[in-house]
């Protein structure tokens, strides 16, 4: 993990929802496509990812 990337995960632990915007760009394109060497139902896959960003 970047510096750069553990900023932003302090800031958004401290409440900060401009970090929980950046972390989401970041990782949810490198979440998909590790995503679907496992999940070939890539609606599926997205609704999962969203899913586990909804729960943090």
């Amino acid at each position: 993990m970047t510096d750069q990337e553990q900023e932003l995960w302090k800031a958004f632990q401290g409440g900060s929802t401009k970090a929980f915007e950046e972390i989401l760009e970041i990782f949810y394109r490198p979440m998909f496509d590790y995503g679907t060497r496992f999940q070939k139902d890539h609606d599926q896959l997205s609704d999962d990812i969203h899913d586990l960003f909804l729960s943090l």
